[in-house]
């Protein structure tokens, strides 16, 4: 029997909810030390496929997925590609641990797309027109340090002023980031200056200021 056969059910109130009992545990297993960000989006993909499906993991067959896949016509590609990529990789986590009595994704074929990187970069006359069309300090001082340091936003949304540390010439950050490496990245005395000004008192675990801005207003 395929997804089709099944009835679809209302998408319920947390992502964790979509999952049987059985699964529960197999996507926490799958998910375990992987970054906060990287587990919320592999957890809502992969209940957004159970929610699909309305089937238990271990029911699951190569049709669901291909099914699955076509139903997302209107996504783009690169969603398209991730959600598909979090089911597979959860199939074949589960398959390896005993847990699936088989691997339902290792026949479909995920498809390479074309790398448009160059096309979402900004140029430095963009990226200049928006810090000045910026006047909210915390919010300058955000952009000022992404485009400064390279810092991906929730590396900048979780820094506290432990992390900053002063020196002759501008400063030091100490970053926490993607697969769990630290580096520490050189802060200019200019952009160091303006993320002080903005400042509000606290002790070394307060967060930087502009924290309120790292806030999501709705959605992801």
């Amino acid at each position: 029997m395929v997804s089709g056969d099944q009835p679809r059910s209302t998408a319920p109130a947390t992502p964790e909810q979509a999952f049987c009992p059985a699964d529960i545990m197999l996507v926490r297993t799958w998910l375990h030390n992987r970054s906060e960000n990287t587990a919320r989006a592999y957890r809502a993909d992969v209940a957004e496929f159970a929610r699909f499906t309305g089937k238990p993991m271990a029911e699951v067959q190569l049709a669901d997925l291909q099914e699955w896949h076509d139903s997302m016509s209107g996504a783009s590609d690169a969603t398209r590609r991730r959600r598909m990529s979090a089911v597979k990789s959860v199939l074949t986590h589960g398959a390896k641990l005993g847990f699936l009595p088989h691997d339902a994704g290792a026949a479909f074929r995920l498809e390479r797309g074309r790398d448009s990187l160059n096309e979402r970069i900004l140029s430095r006359q963009q990226v200049l027109a928006m810090l000045s069309a910026e006047k909210d300090p915390r919010r300058h001082a955000l952009l000022a340090l992404l485009y400064g340091t390279g810092l991906r936003l929730s590396e900048a949304c979780s820094l506290r002023w432990r992390d900053m540390t002063r020196r002759q010439s501008g400063g030091i950050a100490t970053v926490f980031g993607k697969g769990s490496k630290t580096r520490h990245v050189q802060v200019s005395a200019s952009l160091w200056k303006e993320i002080v000004a903005v400042k509000v008192d606290g002790g070394p675990d307060a967060p930087v200021p502009w924290r309120p801005c790292c806030q999501p207003s709705g959605g992801r």
